[in-house]
């Protein structure tokens, strides 16, 4: 696929550069500069309106906006923590309550063979 599109981009630059060299060699215009003829105005009018725009969202506005955006990233941190913390103390108060979890079941089988070789150490040691 990338291949393709670079194959693609390589042919479109390589006629792009074929149309302007026949443009300079005969002197005739050729299809692609009769379309940035009319698109030029139709840019400088765009560009003119952007310039507006932007001379309209001066530094006192873009305080404002920089404003808000923290306040508005603090306040949903602050939510996120607040549900985070109801849903820990909700799984904590779950797991401190729950009366089937029981503490003397192995894991594994490796933990049970830990578990019992502890409890034959300390009958040893009763036992001396």
């Amino acid at each position: 696929m990338i291949t393709a599109l670079f194959a693609v981009s390589l042919a479109m630059t390589a006629t792009l550069l074929g149309a302007k060299s026949y443009e300079l060699s005969t002197g005739k215009a050729f299809f692609l500069s009769s379309v940035s003829r009319t698109t030029d105005p139709v840019l400088r009018v765009y560009g003119l309106r952007l310039k507006r725009i932007a001379r309209l969202f001066n530094r006192k506005n873009s305080l404002l906006l920089a404003h808000y955006i923290l306040e508005r990233t603090i306040d949903l941190s602050k939510a996120a923590k607040r549900r985070l913390d109801s849903k820990q103390s909700r799984f904590l108060t779950m797991v401190k309550t729950r009366p089937d979890i029981r503490r003397k079941a192995s894991a594994s089988f490796f933990l049970k063979h830990i578990k019992e070789h502890k409890d034959q150490l300390r009958r040893e040691e009763v036992q001396k």
